[in-house]
């Protein structure tokens, strides 16, 4: 089929798709579009909406330059162009073995971004939202200027510093044997937050408030200036300094083997304090509130003057 040559219904009907024609002439798909077995080109100018879509094995180029909403894309083995250049959402974006740069310029939220193992460039300028990233063995800069709200961040394995100026809200940031830099300058809210293993610094001087703070074998110091509120902090076999001047509430302290003194001066109020075998002074002036705290092994000064026991 040449590029000029329009997807027609009786095309659709032929390839399964369920389609609506709506009344300024844009075509709606409601089911996915498999292409493996199609021996043309792809081209439908008018379409707007589809369901998944499956180019494994597709042979030909696919271009649907109205495309706004899609569901999965599969491009993984896919050899020849997506040109998409008006599509704003989609489901998964599956790019593992694609053999071309995947520009979206238009793309603002997507479900599942999967670049592991891809090698060319993924361009998505105006990309904001993404519910996961993965960026294993990903072999190019990952570049979203305007992202500001991330579900998962998967590193592992990712080769370059990983810079989300703008970002501001993160559900789980999974750092683990990370060697280069992350940079969230603006980020405020995180979920679950691994470390181990890190190999520079995580710099968040924003964060106010985040799930589990996970530092076992981090090799820097954690200075968190304005976090107030944090779920579970484990400083299990830490060896730096945790920061966190103005951390207010936590739901868990694990200082097990945690090598520096623990100085939370604003704090007022923890669930579980677990200080098993600390070798070092617990200090929080302004703790009134905790639900447990076990001192088992603990030889230290335990310092909280405002801190009153309750059955």
């Amino acid at each position: 089929m040449n590029k000029d040559t329009k997807i027609t219904i009786e095309t659709l009907k032929k390839l399964n798709v369920p389609y609506k024609v709506h009344e300024n002439g844009d075509v709606t798909t409601t089911g996915d579009i498999y292409l493996d077995d199609y021996e043309y080109d792809f081209y439908a100018p008018k379409l707007t909406k589809v369901g998944d879509i499956y180019l494994e094995g597709y042979e030909y180029n696919f271009n649907a330059p109205n495309l706004r909403e899609a569901g999965n894309i599969y491009l993984d083995g896919y050899e020849y162009n997506f040109n998409a250049p008006k599509l704003t959402k989609a489901g998964k974006i599956d790019l593992e073995d694609y053999k071309h740069d995947f520009n979206v310029p238009n793309l603002t939220k997507a479900g599942y971004i999967d670049l592991h193992g891809y090698e060319y460039k993924f361009k998505a300028p105006k990309l904001r939202e993404v519910r996961h990233i993965c960026l294993w063995d990903y072999k190019q800069d990952f570049y979203a200027p305007k992202l500001k709200e991330a579900g998962f961040i998967d590193l592992d394995g990712y080769g370059y510093d990983f810079n989300v100026p703008n970002l501001t809200k993160a559900g789980y940031i999974d750092l683990h044997g990370y060697e280069y830099k992350f940079k969230a300058p603006n980020l405020r809210e995180a979920g679950d937050v691994y470390l181990r293993e890190h190999k520079h610094d995580f710099d968040v001087p924003k964060l106010t408030k985040a799930g589990k703070i996970d530092l076992e074998d981090y090799k820097h110091d954690f200075n968190v200036p304005n976090l107030t509120k944090a779920g579970y902090i484990d400083l299990h076999g830490y060896e730096y300094k945790f920061k966190a001047p103005k951390l207010r509430e936590v739901r868990h302290i694990c200082l097990w083997d945690y090598k520096q003194d623990f100085y939370a001066p604003k704090l007022k109020e923890a669930g579980k304090i677990d200080l098993r075998d600390y070798k070092h002074k617990f200090n929080a002036p302004k703790l009134t509130k905790a639900g447990y705290i076990y001192l088992w092994g603990y030889g230290q000064d335990f310092i909280a003057p405002k801190l009153t026991l309750t059955k």
